[in-house]
């Protein structure tokens, strides 16, 4: 069975009355890139995604719609079913993040429909992006997965043309580089 290690998570909540920014959301996965980190996929819900799909798509990133809400004529929800599965087997090492484990214990399985949702104060945004990341690894780790005891120069190789990026990836101090992005809240006007 596979094994995971997930390296990070991103919650972006929206300034109030504004909204997220798509725009902003691609810079960030082409900033990644950019500093290193060999993205091998990106999937998003079908909300308001058309546009982010087309525009990655355009750049050459390997897109594709996953949304982890929907559930099989069984009633079970796949994306989520896995990732339960991989909790309960051990076989994920998740970063230490109090919103993702809150999110994580918060979920509720609807046992007529099979959804998973969140409960009515919650929300479930970087469960959903955790649990979408894992199952989309899961549909392509013949090609990009390594055997347990492989050394780095082995999983540099699985990555093909990307050695030094790779090297890069696994050295970045990834929280200081954030920092030195510009605020994006900085030029936003106030009006009272």
């Amino acid at each position: 069975d596979l094994f995971f290690t997930t390296a990070f998570g991103v919650a972006i909540k929206a300034p109030k009355g504004r909204q997220v920014s798509f725009e902003k959301n691609r810079n960030f996965i082409y900033w990644l890139r950019e500093h290193g980190f060999n993205i091998k996929g990106v999937t998003s819900d079908t909300f308001q995604s058309y546009d982010t799909g087309q525009t990655l798509i355009a750049k050459g990133y390997p897109y594709s719609v996953l949304s982890v809400d929907r559930v099989d004529t069984d009633h079970i929800c796949k994306p989520y079913q896995y990732l339960k599965s991989t909790i309960y087997e051990k076989r994920i090492e998740m970063f230490q993040c109090e919103l993702l484990r809150n999110e994580l214990t918060d979920l509720e399985r609807n046992i007529n429909t099979g959804k998973v949702d969140h409960t009515e104060s919650g929300s479930k945004d970087l469960a959903d992006a955790v649990c979408g990341a894992l199952y989309n690894a899961s549909k392509n780790a013949e090609e990009f997965a390594y055997d347990y005891g492989e050394n780095i120069d082995s999983i540099v190789n699985v990555s093909g043309n990307y050695e030094d990026n790779i090297k890069q990836q696994i050295t970045v101090d990834f929280e200081e580089a954030l920092k030195q992005i510009k605020d994006p809240l900085k030029n936003i006007s106030t009006s009272d």
